[in-house]
């Protein structure tokens, strides 16, 4: 495929997601004033426990669909019985989870309730991109902004305060109306005990990855939450997540196109033309980093976020979008890795880089005595870039 040719479907299935995105990165200024920043920190950060249970039970799913179904067609009706019973696994351990914190039942069921959407909905959404239904796609993401839109309207409407409890049942409404009014009438099929065990294997293993990926990400959050004053940690986590979801939304669109070619194109064993596709993937990922990098320091108070209560100012927010440039720059990074299945490498070097955040984090705050934000964040990046310059060099081969 062409270069242009590739470009030209990125931005096919990007643009499907430009919209949420954009809604999203409203969204989050938004809240950070109506519910102030001491509430939104720590919803941000409850928010990113909570994402990170039902991603990574999603992956579960959506990895070995993107993995097998472009050649393996047949199996669709396996998936979707596969993704009903994760989804509802991903329900008990969320609402488990937190009504063991001790929140609200209704904090835990809504919680409960966005985690299956949002497996139910990633299964969804991979099936509508591998079978090329495009305007069915976009339905799906327009539902899901207007379904919050309403939910967080309603208490405004009447003239109620609005409450982190309104914000976690939109997501979850957000997440599930879709699915049931556009997924259609489910067709189930009994799996076999060798794809049970092919699929639980490959989509465990990079599951696995995703939640020791994601676990730095919130426990930086947890950290810093004991480490900074209420309103720094609210400009900290609105800049965190702003960057975290924009560069989770380019990596969606990018992939969304890369993985499924790649793969197609490792499977005939075209590994030059699989390498030129990665280089290729990376050098576009590269770019939309260093325009949401110009974007963000251009336009940061039009985010209403407070930059100057973070440490070094301009320089914190810099900090913060290149770690979370890298971070989601590693699962691009390390598909040498995934392709050539040796994904228990890929979890031990990813454990490894886990284990290297928590020791410099601890070492350099708890017995140093360093500033916390600068090792929580410069640790971040690092991991990233020795992570991600050991997956790339690794040879594809079977």
């Amino acid at each position: 495929m062409s270069g242009s040719a590739a470009l030209l479907k990125i931005v096919r299935f990007g643009m499907i997601r430009v919209v949420p995105g954009l809604f999203n990165f409203a969204l989050i200024p938004w809240l950070l004033v109506t519910l102030g920043p001491a509430a939104y920190g720590v919803y941000s950060t409850w928010l990113g426990y909570a994402a990170l249970v039902a991603n990574t039970v999603a992956a579960i799913v959506t990895q070995p669909m993107f993995r097998y179904l472009p050649h393996r067609p047949e199996e669709r009706e396996l998936f979707t019985g596969f993704a009903l019973v994760a989804a509802l696994a991903a329900a008990a351990l969320s609402g488990g989870i937190f009504l063991h914190l001790g929140v609200s039942t209704s904090f835990a069921l809504g919680f409960a309730a966005f985690s299956f959407g949002t497996v139910l909905g990633s299964s969804v959404g991979v099936d509508f991109v591998l079978s090329q239904r495009v305007m069915r796609l976009a339905s799906f993401e327009a539902l899901r902004i207007l379904s919050i839109l309403v939910v967080l309207a309603l208490p405004l409407l009447r003239g109620l305060p609005l409450r982190t409890e309104d914000v976690v049942l939109g997501l979850a409404v957000s997440n599930l109306l879709p699915i049931l009014l556009l997924a259609g009438r489910p067709r189930l099929a009994l799996p076999s005990r060798e794809w049970l065990v092919r699929t639980l294997s490959y989509g465990a293993k990079s599951a696995a990855w995703l939640m020791m990926a994601g676990l730095p990400m919130v426990s930086a959050k947890t950290i810093l939450m004991q480490a900074m004053p209420e309103h720094a940690f609210g400009a900290y986590t609105a800049v965190a997540d702003l960057t975290y979801r924009g560069f989770a939304l380019a990596n969606a669109a990018l992939m969304m196109w890369a993985f499924p070619l790649l793969s197609a194109q490792f499977d005939a064993g075209e590994v030059a033309e699989t390498r030129r596709t990665l280089r290729f993937t990376l050098l576009v990922y590269t770019g939309l980093g260093a325009t949401a990098v110009a974007v963000l320091l251009g336009g940061i108070n039009l985010f209403r976020i407070d930059a100057a209560a973070l440490p070094g100012g301009m320089i914190g927010v810099a900090l913060i979008t290149l770690a979370s440039f890298g971070w989601h720059g590693m699962s691009i990074a390390h598909k040498p890795f995934e392709m050539t299945q040796r994904t228990t490498q890929m979890a031990a070097l990813m454990a490894l880089g886990v284990a290297g955040f928590y020791a410099s984090t601890f070492g350099l705050i708890r017995l140093a005595g360093f500033e916390a934000f600068y090792v929580v964040i410069l640790s971040l990046i690092a991991v990233a870039l020795v992570y991600g310059g050991i997956g790339l060099s690794q040879k594809l081969e079977r």
